[in-house]
């Protein structure tokens, strides 16, 4: 399935709930926070896509003249500091504040959340923006890429949440404000579901 989605640590009344899942890598909210280490290789131009390069524009011209490259990252402090990506349209490393990027598409990477060119690429996530009803620090979501996902395991204990998504994993502090704040809800067709406790 494309989505699937948990609501644990939920409330009676749902006025509280962290929600972990797996969602189409178009339409989660939020920055490309992190592309999973075993996949990461899956959007570089492979071992020639990481290059040197002596400013941020001689980098856009290596990725102008690389075949398939959409995508490119200058980051000063790396001795291979010109990073080549063939699987997105949004460099990887976009969001660090030392680092140059651009596209080779001639459009906009802020229009896309992850600007990926494969429809195989799902967020994993924990949105704990509803973790409590109260504002307390620490509910940011956390999000991580995977490719191809084929199962996704979630353990609760108490107030950590962990989501395995095949070999990758998120884990996370909640804190719930309900003391009964124990009901599961999971959304999803074709889901197969096998619950614990």
């Amino acid at each position: 399935t494309s989505t699937v989605s948990a609501s644990v640590l939920a409330s009676s009344s749902l006025s509280e709930y962290t929600k972990v899942g797996l969602q189409p890598s178009t339409s989660f909210p939020g920055e490309l926070t992190a592309v999973s280490p075993t996949h990461k290789s899956l959007l570089t131009c492979g071992p020639a896509g990481n290059t040197t390069s002596s400013s941020p524009s001689t980098c856009l011209s290596t990725c102008s003249n690389f075949p398939s490259c959409t995508s490119w990252t200058f980051i000063p402090s790396l001795p291979q500091n010109c990073q080549l990506n063939c699987g997105s349209t949004l460099p990887i490393l976009a969001s660090s504040s030392k680092s140059t990027f651009g596209n080779n598409l001639g459009r906009d990477p802020s229009l896309s959340t992850s600007g990926l060119l494969s429809p195989s690429w799902k967020y994993a996530y924990i949105d704990r923006s509803k973790s409590s009803t109260t504002s307390k620090p620490g509910k940011f979501p956390y999000a991580t890429l995977v490719h191809s996902p084929t199962s996704l395991r979630i353990f609760v204990d108490v107030s950590v949440v962990e989501l395995y998504v095949d070999g990758d994993v998120i884990s996370s502090r909640v804190y719930p404000d309900d003391e009964h704040s124990e009901y599961v809800i999971v959304e999803g067709e074709g889901v197969k579901v096998e619950l614990n406790v």
